[in-house]
């Protein structure tokens, strides 16, 4: 396996290209079987980071119906932000008709397909809409087609699940 160093410049750092199924573009791995040090950005097999505003540290994109980006592991797919979203999923820009933004989907009687949890200490207003573990909403044209999604009760969760519907003028529940 050839190691490809560039030292720089407005180019790509490193291109990896394959005409077979069976091999990949880019391959990167780290044997070392010690934790790493959480401090630092080490210790994957690939590592990506930016700048660009915009712009992601890994990207994964599948033009047909594969996946963009995957994993597989104790947590399959991770995201964190300091001050923004951990985990977005949007399946269409506006205006186009999509799938689902984000899934869950489990086998296990005793798990969840979308788990979420707000551990904030502080009480919210009691018209906001925010400050929950799940904020279910749906728009609708008729009543029928909005089922109760979120299986609780206000009591039983103590207001941090919350289940918004809206339907057009003239439908009825």
């Amino acid at each position: 396996m050839a190691t490809l160093t560039n030292p720089g410049g407005s180019g790509d750092g490193v291109v990896g290209t394959t005409t077979s199924h069976d091999a990949n573009g880019v391959v990167g791995n780290n044997s070392d079987a010690t934790a790493r040090n959480a401090n630092k950005p080490s210790g994957h097999g690939v590592l990506g980071a930016t700048q660009v505003p915009d712009g992601a540290g890994v990207f994964g994109l599948h033009a047909g119906f594969g996946i963009g980006s995957g994993g597989v592991g104790l947590i399959g797919v991770w995201g964190g932000s300091l001050n923004g979203v951990g985990v977005l999923g949007v399946s269409a820009p506006p205006g186009l008709k999509g799938g689902d933004g984000v899934q869950g989907v489990t086998n296990n009687e005793i798990r969840n397909g979308i788990y979420g949890r707000n551990e904030s200490t502080v009480a919210r207003g009691i018209k906001d809409s925010t400050g929950n573990g799940v904020l279910a909403s749906a728009t609708c044209r008729t009543a029928p087609a909005c089922s109760a999604s979120v299986a609780t009760t206000a009591s039983a969760c103590k207001g941090r699940v919350r289940a918004t519907r809206s339907w057009a003028k003239g439908a009825s529940a």
